[in-house]
């Protein structure tokens, strides 16, 4: 088989997504496997378009999406190199090059794809996307098998290749990783190093489940072993003990059964089974481990409307997100302060508002904006409704992280919105080429 025909097929989006749960290859530059394969095709991606000069963008909600990326990147990058008190040397480089590569990946994936998966008519599209939900809830299936096993063994040996990160010094002075931190408060979330961005991929898993669900007719029904699948992805999730997952991921799940349950028949009693089976597991397995007490904690936020509590200290009395926006605000307000000028940036809006100013912050809105009213267009399709959950979530989630450019999130939501983006364009196509045959006909 040929590389180019090895590529330019549906698999390829499977393996972004397979990839992003692979291990690190380069620890020490932070390079992980679905790196190598994304920015890989990316680069002989931009040379193939340079030199055939054809388009890559199939619909003008792509080209913006791009677009609004390749700003974001541009106006950072400028306040990275003249920005207030940004100091460029051996010892910041690196870091400001990872945090420059997050907003690069999106338009990797963008070009990666655009270049080398080929639409080849209507239903090629929807395929793909139907082949990246499957391939999301099985990966998600077997992280969900390590934490359930990580309840009774130590699996830190092996799962330290694909934890490996930006440490954090625990409370006896040693320097673990945030995924360790996470187990010893009963936080368990497998191959992801940290517990809230597990919570965001059971979260999208929950969604590629429902959308599944949606256009069952399409994909052979609806069996047993999706609900199973339905239940490891909800126990790994409770796991994590996220509040992106527990407080808003589940949630808005319930709210997208509720808005295709009427065609799609999906509350059924399978589901009520799995649901009861689901909640007798968690029981057994919290008494059993750490976890009880993180949820307690959550629980008794919740119950004291605690908001420090519920967003882990990133509001309330003392608010590391207040605080950075107020230095920001007196120092660059503008344009921020540049790639890298905060190590750990805990809210998505305070990402872009941080390292690019107001700037940066309207942009970023601006493209969530743009991708909501491009899944209102497509409201009635089963695309339209889930582009619409993801950019709901991702706009709630944000309060708790950076969704768009987290580690291993980022990649796998991506190859979602952009295959999204490619079945509106291949069913306009479609309809136009439909309506020219008609005209022909007359």
């Amino acid at each position: 088989m040929k590389i180019k025909s090895l590529f330019m097929s549906d698999l390829l989006p499977v393996w972004m997504i397979v990839l992003s749960f692979g291990p690190y290859v380069l620890p020490s530059l932070g390079i992980r496997t679905e790196h190598l394969l994304i920015y890989f095709l990316a680069f002989f991606g931009a040379i193939i378009l340079l030199v055939n000069r054809r388009p890559v963008f199939y619909s003008p909600s792509l080209f913006f999406i791009f677009l609004s990326m390749l700003f974001l990147t541009v106006i950072t990058s400028y306040s990275t190199l003249f920005g207030y008190e940004q100091i460029i040397d051996q010892t910041t480089i690196g870091k400001i090059i990872s945090h420059a590569e997050k907003y690069l990946r999106p338009m990797a994936v963008i070009i990666a794809l655009s270049v080398f998966f080929k639409i080849s008519d209507t239903g090629s599209s929807r395929k793909a996307l139907i082949n990246v939900s499957k391939a999301l809830l099985y990966m998600l299936a077997i992280n969900s098998t390590l934490v359930l096993i990580q309840l009774f063994v130590d699996l830190s040996p092996i799962l330290s290749h694909f934890t490996y990160g930006m440490g954090s010094a625990s409370f006896d002075g040693e320097t673990r990783s945030v995924s360790e931190l996470g187990m010893s408060m009963g936080r368990f979330s497998g191959i992801f190093n940290q517990p809230a961005e597990a919570g965001l991929t059971y979260a999208l898993g929950l969604f590629a489940w429902a959308y599944l669900s949606s256009i069952k007719d399409k994909v052979g029904g609806i069996y047993w072993k999706r609900y199973l699948l339905l239940g490891l992805v909800s126990v790994g999730g409770f796991f994590t003990i996220s509040k992106l997952f527990i407080v808003l991921g589940i949630p808005l799940f319930v709210v997208y059964l509720m808005f295709i349950n009427k065609g799609a028949h999906v509350i059924n009693f399978k589901f009520f089974l799995i649901v009861f089976i689901g909640i007798v597991s968690i029981g057994y397995f919290v008494s059993k481990s750490e976890t009880f007490y993180s949820l307690y904690t959550l629980v008794d936020a919740l119950n004291n409307r605690s908001l420090e509590g519920i967003t882990g200290g990133r509001f309330g009395e003392e608010s590391t997100v207040i605080e950075q926006f107020q230095h920001v605000w007196e120092h660059g307000a503008l344009y921020g302060l540049g790639f890298a000028s905060y190590t750990c940036l805990d809210n998505g809006y305070l990402e872009f508002f941080v390292q690019g100013g107001i700037v940066c912050l309207a942009g970023y809105v601006a493209l969530l904006i743009g991708m909501a009213l491009t899944a209102l267009k497509h409201l009635k399709t089963a695309e339209g409704k889930l582009l619409m959950f993801i950019v709901v979530y991702v706009s709630g989630a944000a309060v708790g992280m950076p969704p768009l450019t987290a580690n291993r999130f980022s990649p796998i939501v991506w190859v979602f919105i952009v295959l999204i983006m490619f079945v509106f364009y291949s069913d306009k196509k479609f309809r136009q080429n439909k309506e020219e045959q008609n005209i022909k006909i007359a």
